[in-house]
């Protein structure tokens, strides 16, 4: 099955872009490459099953009419005219559903139709002005991958290597003799790859206590995490975006529709970029991107799932609220868990290979040096609760 596409690469809201072909979506299950190994590997099999819990409660919570939905996190995210429009709430539901179901269950296989890479060794360079890989795995029919060049170039970026230094997570698709599918490449080869950026695996943590407001509310310019934006931490947050290209690389590619200054502008990442204003500001952007361009960004899609995810706490503007019990939706739906399970705890046969002891640690902060290339973000502090 073919259809034109677009291969998408995620940049830890910084950089990005890609052109392909083929989609497929009857991936249901979910595998590891031979190079995630060790504490990667762990931390996949947690953050997975959490990307999938989270687009099933969105899909459901799209569907529910029972609780008014707080905020304005899905005008900002998909430009919706409210938040409760049922054709924005359609298209949530479908997308969600969509891509939950093709992230299916985890096997040991390697063979199933979403793989998982943690390295980018298996892409061999082609064409470096171009920027243009194949992947040479065995009965993966040499698939073709171009990946983008960095916005500012640096003496870190190894542009004769998939990850390039810069890049912090891409995929996809392969239409090759024995593996026909999606796959997904989370970069570890620097500081901006994103088994190196994320300090979490799963959002489980929050939804039934903590204080996110607080967590979310670091003041001032240059913190590349205030508001909504918290959620670039979280591993589970990435693969909800990769996995939202993977679903459609038409409807979520690496390029948006809707024309900019004649040209049709990158995909874009974080809250200040999808709603062209800061976090904490209440008037509308301007320059704020088109609903259209927004509804084709896999970003959109994966912010709003994670806000949504939450029942404790509503968006406005980008900011963390609170809302009253009274007001708060159900913590599932239908035979979605409250809590994901670690992919080890479901299966509890599946071997881990051990990595050095300085590799088993998680990044507790983001470099400073990321937040200088470009994601320095704006806080207004203001206060509400439902």
């Amino acid at each position: 099955m073919k259809a034109t596409s677009s291969l998408v690469s995620h940049a830890g809201m910084a950089y990005m872009l890609v052109l392909m072909t083929f989609n497929f979506q009857q991936s249901s299950a979910w595998s590891l490459a031979s190079d995630c190994t060790g504490q990667y590997a762990q931390n996949i099999k947690e953050a997975m099953p959490n990307a999938i819990n989270i687009m099933n409660y969105a899909a459901g919570r799209a569907n529910d009419q029972s609780k008014e939905r707080k905020g304005n996190l899905m005008q900002d995210m998909l430009g919706a005219p409210n938040e409760n429009d049922p054709d924005t709430l359609s298209f949530v539901n479908e997308w969600m559903t969509k891509a939950a179901t093709m992230g299916g269950t985890y096997t040991a296989s390697g063979l199933d139709n979403l793989l998982i890479h943690c390295a980018d060794s298996h892409l061999a360079l082609i064409n470096v002005n171009q920027r243009n890989f194949r992947d040479q795995t065995p009965g993966f029919g040499s698939a073709p991958v171009q990946l983008p060049f960095p916005n500012v170039q640096s003496s870190s970026n190894t542009l004769n290597t998939a990850c390039g230094g810069f890049l912090n997570a891409f995929a996809y698709p392969v239409d090759g003799e024995s593996f026909k599918g999606n796959v997904i490449v989370l970069c570890s080869d620097s500081i901006f790859g994103a088994l190196k950026t994320t300090t979490h695996n799963s959002l489980d943590s929050w939804r039934t206590t903590g204080n996110l407001k607080t967590a979310s509310s670091i003041a001032g310019p240059g913190n590349a995490f205030t508001g909504l934006n918290i959620f670039s931490k979280y591993l589970s947050y990435v693969i909800i975006h990769e996995m939202m290209h993977c679903t459609s690389f038409a409807q979520f590619a690496g390029r948006l529709p809707d024309p900019v200054n004649g040209q049709p502008p990158r995909e874009l990442y974080g809250y200040d970029a999808i709603t062209g204003k800061p976090v904490g500001t209440a008037s509308a952007a301007q320059s704020a991107p088109s609903v259209n361009n927004r509804q084709h960004n896999a970003d959109s899609m994966a912010l709003l799932a994670c806000g949504w995810y939450l029942p404790l706490y509503a968006w406005v503007n980008g900011e963390c609220k609170t809302v009253g019990k009274v007001s708060q939706p159900p913590l599932q739906y239908g035979n979605t868990p409250a809590q994901s399970t670690p992919q080890d705890r479901v299966n509890s046969n599946t071997a881990q290979s051990k990595e050095p002891p300085s590799t088993q640690k998680r990044l507790v902060s983001m470099p400073k040096k990321l937040v200088a290339r470009g994601l320095r973000l704006l806080h207004t502090v203001t206060r509400s609760i439902w």
